[in-house]
């Protein structure tokens, strides 16, 4: 939704999170925020190689999650 997907894909493929985080960083200036959240899919699983590398950018990395029931629910909604 955010025009991101050059920067997300170099970040996936090469572990690379500069450009991503540069990116993340010029929106929240624009939108004069001091920070923002990025949401995933559940069947996303990030190396923690790759969430070194964005903590090296200034970025967290948080796992929100649910009950089972909560889970499968929001998996069959979803499918």
């Amino acid at each position: 939704m955010e025009g991101l997907r050059n920067e997300w894909g170099v970040f996936l493929g090469i572990g690379q999170a500069t450009t991503l985080a540069a990116a993340i960083r010029d929106r929240v200036v624009k939108a004069r925020k001091t920070w923002a959240i990025l949401s995933f899919p559940s069947v996303l699983v990030l190396n923690p190689n790759l969430i070194r590398a964005a903590e090296e950018q200034g970025n967290r990395s948080l796992v929100l999650y649910g009950t089972g029931p909560e889970c499968l629910r929001a998996f069959l909604n979803r499918d």
